[in-house]
């Protein structure tokens, strides 16, 4: 999604670069993730702990993109943060809904690490927790997209719902002030 916002809303989303402690995985962006070795003190009233490692939203750039009158796009599964953004910020909260199956999530673990079976059981557990936690924080979310097919689907959902907030697609479209 984020790569969507990135190629589709560029005149209008800056899509922000979270810092983390985490390993870099093959998959990773540059532009999504910075790698650290640990969050420095001026980013700590926005960050969070996920998995065992630690993330931070990138306060500076987001503070700059609203003052240039740019919509900050970042993804967060932590409910204090999440709540201390809605405080600061006016916000729209979107949850991107897929069921996974443990088995699923198993697979992703394999593809992303880490090697071992013992750590990545202990992961296992740790991943379907948070994913429980998303229902328990139903009530954060404005809206909710379901991600159960396809990408077209998807972002024909979530082109359905910017258009409603008069942000569509940049491409072939004038450019809008959000």
């Amino acid at each position: 999604m984020l790569k969507y916002l990135r190629q589709e809303y560029s005149h209008s989303v800056l899509v922000g670069t979270k810092l983390t402690t985490r390993q870099r995985r093959l998959a990773d962006n540059d532009w999504e993730f910075r790698f650290v070795d640990h969050i420095p003190h001026e980013y700590r009233s926005h960050c969070y702990n996920s998995l065992g490692m630690s993330y931070a939203v990138d306060y500076p750039s987001l503070v700059a993109a609203v003052r240039e009158g740019l919509v900050y796009a970042f993804t967060c599964v932590d409910r204090v943060l999440i709540e201390r953004i809605k405080f600061q910020f006016n916000t729209l909260a979107i949850y991107v809904y897929r069921s996974w199956t443990m088995g699923e999530l198993e697979q992703l673990l394999v593809e992303r690490g880490p090697a071992d079976p013992t750590t990545r059981q202990l992961r296992l557990a740790e991943v379907a927790a948070v994913a429980q936690s998303y229902g328990d924080n139903v009530d954060l979310y404005d809206h909710v997209i379901l991600n159960l097919a396809s990408e077209a689907d998807l972002h024909k959902q979530f082109n359905k719902l910017m258009a409603s907030y008069d942000l569509g697609p940049s491409l072939g479209r004038p450019e809008r002030t959000p």
